[in-house]
C-alpha cells in the first residue's frame, strides 16, 4: 500500500467519526466502501441484541443483502475480530466493546487485490470506533443516578446524620409523613420532617 493510499485511508476512518447517529455513521461508511471499492457490491448490517435480525441493513445489492444474511452471526470467535474472505466476498465485522455489533460485506465477482482485505479492515475499525462514539449497540442501560432510584422504590427510607439533619428522604416516606410533595432539603434536622407523636419512637 502506497503512503498516498494510507493518507487517504486515514481521512476516510476521521471522516466516519464525525457521525453523530448510527444512521449517520453508516451514511458515510457507505460513501467510503463507493469510494475504495467502486465496481463492488456491499451491504452493511447493525444488530441490536439478536445478529439473526439486523435493526439496520444499508445495501448497494441484493447479492451483498444475500451475503450480509448468510453470515450472520459469525459462526467461530475468530470471526468477530477480522475481515475474512469467503468465495467473492470480503466479511467485516463491526465490533463495539467486545459485541458483535454490525458486519459489512463486500462482494465482487472479479476477486479483490492483495491490500483490499487490509482496507476493508481499516474502514471497520474507523466505523467501530464512530458507532462506539454514537452510542451503538443499545444494549446497556443508562445506569440510574441513586438518588432517581432511591425516590422511585416502594420503602420509605431517610438518611439521617449523626448531627441528625436529614440527607435524603423519598418519595415514600414522605407520604408515610403525609407530605409527598414536599421538597426536602439537605440539611434540615429529622424533628421537622417526622410528626411530634413520632418523636419519642424514633
Amino acid at each position: 500500500m502506497t503512503a498516498q493510499e494510507l493518507r487517504r485511508l486515514a481521512t476516510s476512518c476521521r471522516a466516519l467519526t464525525s457521525g453523530r447517529t448510527p444512521d449517520a455513521v453508516i451514511d458515510l461508511l457507505r460513501q467510503q466502501l463507493a469510494e475504495w471499492f467502486g465496481t463492488s457490491d456491499w451491504a452493511v448490517a447493525l444488530y441490536q441484541g439478536d445478529p439473526h435480525t439486523p435493526s439496520l441493513i444499508h445495501t448497494s445489492s441484493p447479492r451483498a443483502t444475500k451475503a450480509i444474511e448468510q453470515n450472520a452471526p459469525p459462526r467461530q470467535r475468530d470471526d468477530l475480530t477480522r475481515v475474512t474472505l469467503q468465495g467473492n466476498t470480503l466479511l467485516g465485522p463491526l465490533v463495539v466493546e467486545g459485541s458483535h455489533a454490525g458486519l459489512v460485506a463486500v462482494v465482487s465477482e472479479d476477486g479483490f487485490g492483495p491490500h483490499e482485505s487490509e482496507i476493508l479492515d481499516i474502514l471497520c475499525a474507523g466505523a467501530t470506533t464512530a458507532l462506539a462514539l454514537a452510542g451503538w449497540p443499545k444494549t446497556r442501560q443508562e445506569t440510574p443516578r441513586w438518588d432517581e432510584a432511591l425516590e422511585a422504590i416502594e420503602v420509605g427510607l431517610c438518611l439521617v446524620e449523626p448531627d441528625g439533619t436529614v440527607s435524603l428522604v423519598n418519595r415514600m416516606c414522605r407520604s408515610l409523613v403525609g407530605s409527598p410533595e414536599r421538597p426536602w432539603r439537605s440539611g434540615e434536622h429529622w424533628t421537622a420532617l417526622f410528626p411530634r407523636s413520632w418523636h419519642d419512637t424514633i
